[in-house]
């Protein structure tokens, strides 16, 4: 067995088999000494980074801690705008949906480019006089619905302008305001 050749390392006494490898071991410092602006910008980079992670951990275990709102499935039905006429006739089927179970109401407000709702766009539908007939059937649906916690969707169809054979006669009609576009 061979005996290790002493390296000079600064100590008499140290020996290492491999001085190459003692000199790749060494710690790699810088020629000058690090100023202590550095240093201190590093320290506070360091804390920073720290607080962070901190910070982010506590947050993500504090959302952990409350479960989120499960939502129900959607339940829901179709009025189409034939079904209702009067008040009357909103108020009876938002209480059929909530008896029989349903959460959410698809209403038509919109069917033949005329509106059964308020609007300064499209005249009022045909079926209610073609004038405004004294009450918004859309708010009072809205109203309805949320005082039996039901959700309601506006269902607008945006596509028609007009049915039947005869073009509508109102002039506020989109097909008549605006006939370059059939």
């Amino acid at each position: 067995m061979t005996q290790p050749t002493p390296v000079d390392t600064g100590s008499p006494l140290v020996a290492h088999p491999r001085p190459k490898l003692r000199a790749a071991h060494r710690p790699l410092r810088a020629s000058l000494p690090m100023p202590m602006g550095l240093r201190l910008s590093l320290f506070a980079l360091r804390s920073s980074l720290l607080s962070l992670l901190l910070c982010t951990s506590l947050l993500a275990l504090a959302g952990c801690a409350t479960s989120p709102r499960i939502r129900e499935p959607m339940r829901a039905v179709w009025v189409t705008r034939g079904d209702y006429r009067a008040p009357e006739d909103v108020t009876r089927i938002m209480d059929n949906c909530a008896a029989l179970g349903f959460n959410t109401v698809l209403f038509q407000v919109r069917g033949n480019g005329t509106a059964f709702y308020r609007s300064s766009f499209e005249p009022w539908a045909d079926e209610l006089g073609g004038q405004d007939p004294g009450w918004d059937p859309l708010a009072l649906a809205i109203e309805e619905a949320h005082g039996r916690q039901l959700d309601l969707h506006a269902w607008v169809n945006v596509m028609p302008a007009w049915r039947g054979t005869k073009p509508p006669a109102n002039p506020e009609q989109l097909y008549n305001k605006r006939p370059q576009w059939f």
